[in-house]
């Protein structure tokens, strides 16, 4: 009978001081997820500028017709026009007021002329003095010839 005994006394003492570590294996632990690795940051997009000429030219045009609008603006608002005949027909007159701008000037029965008698033709410098319209022309009260 000491045999049986024995090995469920052993088995008995294990459970009590190993706490069940002879019997069976215990859990493993998991192991560390690992870091994730850094993406590589994208390469910023190459951008090919126009030199710098190019860019001076556009500058340049830019402001040329901004300048030139404006200008065209003020002077369809201007009672008081000074510029170059081009063109000269009984009531109607056109004449440059800057390097492409233009304004129609319409004359009418009561349109001074000065000097009186002066008959207008292409290339005279004139002031032109009137009303503006809203179409940009200018009805003509006095013309006056610049010498």
């Amino acid at each position: 009978m000491r045999i049986r005994i024995v090995p469920a006394v052993v088995l008995a003492a294990g459970l009590v001081a190993g706490g069940g570590a002879v019997l069976a294996q215990s859990t493993p632990t998991p192991s560390p997820s690992p870091w994730p690795t850094p993406s590589p940051r994208p390469s910023p997009t190459s951008i090919n500028l126009p030199s710098t000429d190019t860019v001076k030219q556009i500058i340049n045009q830019a402001i040329g017709t901004l300048q030139g609008n404006l200008q065209q603006a003020i002077l369809n608002h201007q009672n008081d026009v000074t510029g170059t005949v081009t063109y000269f027909r009984r009531f109607s007159l056109q004449i440059q007021t800057g390097s492409s701008n233009y304004r129609q000037v319409n004359l009418h029965q009561g349109t001074t002329i000065n000097p009186t008698g002066t008959t207008l033709r292409n290339g005279m410098r004139v002031r032109v003095r009137g009303e503006s319209q809203p179409d940009g022309s200018l009805n003509a009260n006095e013309i006056d010839l610049i010498q």
